[in-house]
């Protein structure tokens, strides 16, 4: 299993969540719960629209790790 390193920032109205290491998979919740959550959508949809996606991310082989910005 790899981990994935997220971090989340609260905004005015949610809060955002992105991955550190991979440019173009973020999201966005009205919680922490449910941006993580809808990161897990938004990493569905990097590893469909971008062929050289790695297996083990592609095979959902992966714990998503959180901790909030500074």
């Amino acid at each position: 299993m790899k981990i994935l390193k997220a971090k989340i920032s609260k905004g005015p109205d949610d809060y955002g969540i992105w991955i550190e290491n991979f440019d173009g998979i973020f999201s966005a919740g009205e919680s922490k719960e449910d941006a993580t959550e809808n990161l897990k959508h938004a990493i569905e949809l990097y590893c469909e629209f971008n062929a050289d996606a790695p297996n083990w991310l592609r095979n959902n082989e992966f714990i998503i790790q959180t901790e909030m910005a500074e």
